[in-house]
């Protein structure tokens, strides 16, 4: 378990800790361990087909330079790169697919910007559920998901890197995909015969790639040789406030999105190259430890 405490508030958090919470024990032993299994790793590729890259854009709060406040999310569908630039990613040069592109990249403008994503992710066609990766994600963008209203997490995994994982069961599940997802479970549970009224929510997972590619994502596009066309660009960001985020949309909209779409494309050269070494991909693990390791298990165990 973890806590998020406000750093302005810390001892009354320490205190509601000690008042509610009771330690049991500090360390494992034959006495309080009540069952061993034997370790087992999941080494299944995921399929990319739901894999998303996105982003965020934020802007200190005007009370405290702490705390950031989104105002803008983008988003590219992994799927939308790969039929728009077809297997060889190696010389994207035809610029009337760079602009292609680019029109399917997403943004999503405003201080609900994601709330107005998980609603457009949840009104997808046959969209059951969807991978969502950032570039820094662990340490920036997935805290943020926490403070937008009406959007309660069902798992975090917190570690020294940050929020490397971290799911919602979205409420903005359009019916048809409600109905989608109601029908794969009871194919995959055919002995259950009363749902007792549960709901079928779309799945969302957020990870960070950072955690599998150490760098910066302007210094990735050049190592994986991107075109200067879809590669990140750069922004003014001290210029952009709270306050006047509007007014420099023309100039940060195309960054977010060239944002979204390097990353994109780096992903699936990751995973092209994982997948040809180990049989594994980035969408299936959180991070290059825990994708080497499936990929030993699968093949010399």
């Amino acid at each position: 378990h973890f806590c998020l405490i406000d750093r302005n508030h810390k001892k009354q958090a320490i205190d509601d800790i000690y008042r509610n919470y009771v330690k049991l024990h500090v360390s494992c032993n034959s006495e309080n361990v009540l069952k061993v299994s034997e370790f087992k790793v999941n080494t299944n590729k995921i399929s990319e087909e739901n894999t998303f890259a996105w982003d965020l854009e934020a802007s200190p709060n005007d009370k405290n330079n702490y705390y950031f406040q989104q105002w803008a999310s983008g988003l590219i569908s992994l799927k939308d790169v790969k039929n728009e630039l077809g297997n060889n990613l190696e010389f994207i040069t035809d610029k009337t697919k760079q602009e292609q592109l680019k029109l399917k990249a997403q943004t999503f403008t405003g201080f609900d910007c994601i709330t107005q994503m998980f609603k457009y992710l949840g009104n997808l066609p046959n969209q059951t559920e969807a991978i969502l990766i950032a570039h820094n994600g662990s340490k920036f963008d997935n805290y943020l998901l926490l403070q937008e209203h009406g959007l309660v997490p069902y798992k975090i995994l917190k570690t020294s890197q940050g929020i490397i994982n971290i799911q919602f069961r979205k409420m903005y599940t359009s019916k048809v995909n409600q109905d989608l997802i109601e029908k794969k479970f009871l194919e995959k549970h055919p002995k259950i015969k009363d749902l007792n009224g549960g709901k079928f929510l779309q799945r969302v997972t957020f990870r960070c790639s950072l955690n599998h590619i150490k760098n910066s994502l302007d210094n990735i596009c050049k190592s994986f040789k991107l075109p200067i066309e879809l590669s990140k660009s750069e922004l003014e960001h001290d210029e952009i406030t709270l306050h006047n985020y509007l007014n420099y949309k023309s100039q940060w909209e195309p960054y977010l999105k060239l944002d979204v779409i390097s990353l994109a494309i780096i992903i699936i050269k990751y995973s092209s190259t994982m997948d040809k070494l180990i049989d594994q991909n980035m969408t299936s693990s959180m991070s290059s430890p825990s994708l080497s390791l499936k990929g030993w298990i699968k093949h010399y165990q």
